[in-house]
């Protein structure tokens, strides 16, 4: 029930939100891992990262992602990596584990690489990813967003 009354408010819903949020909570039908998510308080950070690209599309950050990356999901890894700088908490499961957990920013920042358009997270010598199902929770999107739209510091 707190989903439906959340689902107005929340800034990234997308089209099929409810049928998410009925069906997860409700009915138990299975979905996409990340999408499951969206009705607990987190979007897939996939989805944060291209929904501030288009919200800065023709600003200088835009241009700064566009400059060094060639490919959409070159340019989504650069947003994700941002919104890790400014303080958005990102949480990811680590195979074959199911558990949801906070992924520390320092390990992030430090030995981790963003890879396959903001869904997964690698050691760079690595090719399987060791963190799948990336998410952000929408409260921490809505608490930096001024800084991540390169607006003002929070």
């Amino acid at each position: 029930m707190l989903g439906f009354v959340l689902a107005p408010v929340v800034p990234w819903r997308c089209p099929g939100l409810s049928f998410l949020l009925v069906n997860d909570a409700a009915l138990g039908v299975p979905v996409l891992a990340a999408d499951a998510l969206v009705g607990r308080g987190y979007v897939p950070l996939a989805r944060a990262a291209a929904k501030y690209y288009k919200r800065t599309r023709h600003s200088r950050m835009a241009k700064a992602a566009e400059d060094g990356h060639a490919s959409p999901d070159e340019i989504l890894n650069w947003y994700a990596y941002r919104l890790v700088q400014h303080g958005v908490r990102l949480y990811g499961r680590q195979p074959p584990s199911q558990l949801l957990e906070e992924i520390p920013s320092e390990q992030i920042k430090a030995e981790f690489r963003f890879r396959d358009g903001a869904t997964t997270l690698c050691l760079p010598w690595l090719q399987a990813p060791v963190f799948t199902d990336l998410a952000v929770r929408w409260t921490d999107l809505i608490k930096h967003r001024r800084a991540l739209l390169g607006k003002a510091s929070t």
